[in-house]
């Protein structure tokens, strides 16, 4: 499996709903996108680390599947868009290989 980790932080002064109607729209993949396994988007607490910041964590089949998701039209589109909501010099992404437990 391949683990797909997106994390960016919110501009100041977006407003709760923007952010929401954006984490919709990357949970929404799943339902188009069949190569995605598994989706989970999310804004952090700021417990530690990012105060306000969005993560998205997809899981693939292989690096196949991510390539597929990657050149999506779902993809582009969300990409395409997200600096309405986000600071995208700050995004942090990043991908490995795990094996699921079983």
């Amino acid at each position: 499996m391949l683990r797909h980790i997106f994390i960016i932080n919110v501009k100041e002064g977006i407003s709760d709903d923007v952010v929401e109607q954006k984490m919709a729209e990357m949970r929404a993949m799943k339902e188009i996108e069949t190569v995605i396994e598994d989706i989970t988007v999310g804004r952090t607490r700021g417990l530690f680390g990012r105060p306000d910041a969005v993560m998205m964590v997809v899981d693939l089949k292989d690096k196949a599947a991510f390539d597929v998701l990657l050149r999506s039209r779902t993809h582009i589109d969300i990409a395409e868009k997200a600096e309405e909501a986000f600071d995208m010099q700050s995004a942090d992404i990043a991908q490995i290989e795990y094996e699921p437990l079983k």
